[in-house]
């Protein structure tokens, strides 16, 4: 994966070893059906990426995916969430 990805800093590389290791179970479930091209897609997880660390990426299919755990009841986070994500897709 590493010819596909843009620049990104060296000191985020053990910070994305140390994500790895600390996924959550949703984190887990998706990555069971990520790995090992499943899909027809290669990804990473816990990718270095520009300045932060990605939840996974497939750099073939140009696809970024973070998984963001919110409770439901608080309507104003999902609504900016959703705002953000609007934002990324440009």
């Amino acid at each position: 994966m590493g010819k596909h990805l843009p620049e990104y800093s060296t000191t985020l590389v053990p910070v994305a070893r140390k994500l790895r290791k600390q996924m959550t179970d949703a984190e887990r479930k998706l990555w069971s059906q990520l790995k090992r091209n499943q899909l027809g897609v290669k990804f990473g997880r816990q990718v270095p990426f520009g300045n932060s660390v990605v939840g996974f990426y497939g750099a073939r299919a140009k696809l970024i995916i973070e998984l963001v755990e919110v409770n439901i009841t608080r309507n104003w986070q999902c609504k900016r969430i959703r705002r953000q994500m609007t934002i990324c897709a440009g």
